[in-house]
């Protein structure tokens, strides 16, 4: 469209704030109040389009207007009358607007309760009085239980906590160690403040991978995955890799698509995640992602430090329900697990042990998704975490899983990660 070029504005909504403006040539254009500079919007005045942009509906929209040389008289003359009326007109919509307010406070008015109303609704009244304190006590003692445990993890050893935190919540006896004989051994990744950059071959979250020579960036579908972190196994403790079946040197470094964050729920999912084991760190160096990796795929370096600790299983994983406690147990054993998931306020990231699910057991979604059966250990559980910049779902987590066969076989690329969303 031609511009500058003068026109005439035809109409104006004052409650829209939006109007037309014929200009010479016959077209129209779509003009809002921000356009006027301060102009009163008089139909009939003679204004300069001065600037247009395509409007989203089709057609241009002014975004720059100026009154016409020669119009000021004509203008000011309509301007005081067009202020006038749309003075009137809110004065209007707010007389409308007080007759409205009162014919619906009218219309609501509620008749008297009778006596049995009135009866009805105080017991209402006290049933949920009683629920609120009901609530209030039971969030008070899980506070207190978490405070417990908080106290048990930091002055006893993990086997010792765990047997105290179960018979606080009442379980003990033989149900208690038969829940104390699933336990396994944990790496937990605890992120170091510091401004240095990790050295090669040092156990970090986020920044740029330790690879081989010559190495390809892991891609899924030709597109490149996020590197989430490494893990140098001389620096796991020797209960967790025995426990995973590791060898006592090398590198894990982990990968996953975090810009299409597959759930891992179905076949087609396969190749959304990549876990690699670098056996000679000496071998390794820094390397820069690929120019074709988005921006939510590069994460900010966090150094670790793996600290050992003793993971139960969550409730619904095979493991647990075979136990087959009665439900006063298992709520028990609900109240204890809530309690010890309070203890640790950091991130929740972790190599082996038993998985901490935030929406269910993920055992049994595996082998639907692989169409295979097997015996699933956890590898790796990833939380969100700000300081890397990560976030999966709505502050989810992830889990990379491997059947035990292929654990020890050192078979990674076997290995299968599900996002539970937050």
């Amino acid at each position: 469209m031609k511009v500058p070029q003068s026109g005439e504005i035809v109409s104006y909504s004052l409650p829209d704030s939006v109007g037309r403006i014929r200009l010479g040539d016959g077209s129209e254009v779509r003009f809002g109040a921000s356009a006027l500079g301060g102009l009163v919007p008089v139909l009939g005045m003679r204004v300069i389009v001065r600037s247009v942009v395509e409007h989203p509906l089709g057609g241009f929209k002014a975004v720059e207007i100026a009154l016409a040389e020669g119009g000021e008289a004509a203008y000011q003359e309509k301007a005081s009358a067009f202020g006038a009326a749309a003075a009137a007109e809110i004065e209007a919509g707010k007389i409308r607007l007080e007759h409205k307010q009162e014919r619906v406070a009218a219309a609501v008015q509620p008749e008297p309760l009778t006596e049995q109303e009135a009866h009805e609704l105080a017991e209402l009244k006290k049933l949920r009085e009683a629920e609120a304190r009901v609530r209030c006590e039971a969030d008070e003692a899980a506070e207190r239980l978490r405070l417990e445990a908080c106290l048990l993890f930091k002055n006893r050893p993990d086997p010792e906590a765990w047997a105290a935190l179960l018979a606080l919540v009442g379980l003990e006896g033989g149900a208690a160690a038969r829940v104390l004989a699933l336990a396994r051994p944990a790496a937990l990744l605890a992120a170091v403040p510091s401004d240095a950059a990790v050295d090669r071959g040092d156990s970090k979250l986020g920044g740029e991978p330790d690879l081989p020579g010559g190495t390809a960036w892991p891609t899924s579908a030709g597109r490149p995955l996020a590197f989430l972190g490494q893990v140098r196994l001389s620096a796991v403790p020797a209960a967790v890799r025995g426990s995973l079946s590791l060898p006592p040197e090398g590198l894990l470094s982990f990968f996953y698509d975090a810009l299409g964050q597959p759930r891992g729920l179905e076949p087609a999912d396969r190749g959304g995640a990549c876990v690699c084991l670098w056996p000679q760190i000496e071998r390794l160096a820094r390397v820069a992602p690929p120019p074709g990796l988005a921006a939510q795929g590069r994460f900010r370096e966090v150094r670790l430090r793996l600290l050992e600790e003793l993971r139960l299983p969550g409730v619904g994983s095979p493991a647990f329900d075979a136990l087959g406690l009665e439900p006063a147990a298992v709520d028990a054993y609900l109240r204890a697990l809530d309690a010890y998931a309070g203890v640790r306020e950091d991130a929740a990231h972790s190599l082996g042990g038993h998985a901490l699910p935030i929406q269910g057991a993920m055992e049994e979604d595996l082998a639907p998704a692989l169409r295979e059966a097997g015996d699933w250990r956890l590898l790796l559980q990833l939380d969100s975490d700000e300081r890397m910049g990560a976030t999966w779902g709505d502050g989810g987590r992830l889990f990379f899983w491997l059947r035990e066969d292929d654990l020890r076989a050192l078979r990674f690329d076997q290995a299968w990660c599900i996002l539970q969303r937050g």
